[in-house]
């Protein structure tokens, strides 16, 4: 059976605008792909293929017709699916929290363990979105904090910022670096600073009891092999991530390989039946790394 790694953005009404968002969201008008429409192709990409489906918007939690909806899912495909949120809306609806407790993963993105070096990215409440996550927490639902690397956060986030979270009661952190692409392309006083060494050695040097994983993209690999044999020796495990099919699909039905990346367009899923959509995806290798997409994941191991 074939794989993908498959992210959908449902809607690209957001709440906020944050300053790297690599699609725009909050940009103008929102589009919203057709509740119907979605809940069939959660459901064909669950039949017909292996995949690693990732829901995201703008926010997704503006969508609250979709979240309810998926509680109709089966367990198995639910399982299968991670969602990504800024965190800042807090739902209590027992269809969308019994929904949230079969999925694989809800992402909560935070960026930085002190308001101001939140605040470099995103213009939202640290308190209020620690407060949600932890809510979420608590109702059962396995929840993962994902941060971004950035200039403002690279010398606090391994040795204070994931300390302080752990205090808070978080267990599982996911660090994307910052990609100067889409909005974050006029931020490049983001992009992380000279001597990466130094980042790869206060991950290294991490006491945590927590589950974190660094991911990075190809101009980082170099990096990484020279310093593999202190990685090895601080309990990093490093892997060097094979090339996978990728999909990406717009809320406004246009099919890309590269979520990053989105100019070229393959198809528009809109216009295709099923089978059109089967034979499509079935006839072509879809493995696409640009200079955005992670090709390396560093997580610290404790024995």
């Amino acid at each position: 059976m074939k794989k993908f790694d498959l992210h959908i953005h449902t809607n690209t009404d957001c709440n906020l605008r944050c300053r790297h968002c690599y699609n725009y969201s909050g940009s103008g008008q929102g589009i919203r792909m057709p509740l119907e429409k979605l809940i069939r192709y959660l459901k064909f990409f669950n039949a017909f293929y292996q995949s690693e489906i990732h829901l995201e918007g703008g926010e997704i939690f503006l969508y609250q017709e979709l979240l309810s909806a998926m509680d109709q899912l089966g367990s198995e495909l639910l399982a299968g699916i991670t969602v990504t949120s800024n965190g800042t809306v807090r739902s209590s609806d027992p269809k969308i929290l019994n929904m949230l407790r079969r999925i694989g993963c809800l992402r909560i993105s935070v960026e930085g363990h002190k308001q101001d070096i939140h605040s470099a990215i995103r213009d939202s409440s640290l308190k209020q979105i620690a407060r949600n996550a932890l809510f979420y927490q608590q109702q059962g639902i396995p929840i993962a904090l994902r941060i971004t690397l950035h200039a403002c956060n690279q010398d606090s986030i391994f040795k204070e910022g994931i300390p302080y979270f752990e205090t808070l009661g978080f267990s599982r952190f996911q660090i994307y670096e910052f990609q100067s692409v889409g909005r974050g392309s006029s931020s490049i006083g983001l992009a992380v600073k000279d001597h990466f060494e130094k980042v790869l050695k206060d991950f290294a040097d991490m006491e945590t009891g927590a589950e974190v994983t660094l991911m990075l993209a190809r101009r980082r690999r170099e990096n990484i092999r020279k310093m593999e044999q202190m990685l090895a020796g601080k309990g990093v495990k490093v892997h060097y991530l094979e090339e996978a099919n990728q999909l990406s699909v717009k809320a406004n039905g246009d099919m890309t390989v590269c979520a990053w990346d989105g100019r070229e367009v393959i198809a528009n899923i809109f216009d295709l039946t099923e089978i059109e959509l089967k034979e499509l995806l079935d006839r072509h290798i879809y493995v696409h790394q640009c200079e955005f997409c992670s090709q390396v994941s560093l997580q610290k191991v404790h024995v």
